[in-house]
């Protein structure tokens, strides 16, 4: 029962993030869907990017929105994440973004495409507030 409404939470998340990402930009969305957490227990990392993952396949969305509900998902679930918005010089000189989610050190990845370098982060600690890694008073890290 449990993973059922785990999925059906991630589902609506998804689903929302698409819809409100074009229309609010990035911390806006976090800050609607990922609101300080409710009493209760955590939900399993491992369980939240899984049931973000089969989400996406039902509701669409590249790795933004399934970054941000996942994101979302951890932070009402009382996790402090970060999402994580990095880029990459692909071999044909092109460039590309990325977003990711890093709880306590851990990175869950909900559309994996390879080593992306840090470039603009979204703490839940801070409100959402979007930020450096440099002014977070810590060296870039890159994502492999």
């Amino acid at each position: 029962m449990a993973s059922a409404l785990l999925h059906a939470r991630a589902l609506a998340l998804v689903t929302a993030a698409r819809l409100l990402l074009p229309r609010r930009g990035t911390a806006a969305t976090l800050r609607r869907l990922g609101p300080p957490p409710r009493a209760g227990g955590r939900v399993d990392t491992d369980a939240a990017l899984l049931a973000v993952r089969r989400a996406s396949r039902v509701a669409g969305g590249a790795c933004l929105p399934q970054s941000v509900a996942l994101a979302a998902l951890l932070r009402r679930d009382g996790a402090t994440p970060v999402l994580v918005v990095g880029c990459q010089r692909y071999e044909n000189r092109t460039w590309g973004a990325h977003a990711w989610v890093r709880v306590e050190g851990t990175v869950l990845d909900p559309d994996p495409c390879g080593e992306h370098a840090d470039l603009a982060w979204y703490r839940s600690e801070d409100d959402w507030q979007p930020g450096s890694p440099d002014e977070a008073g810590q060296d870039a890290e890159r994502r492999g």
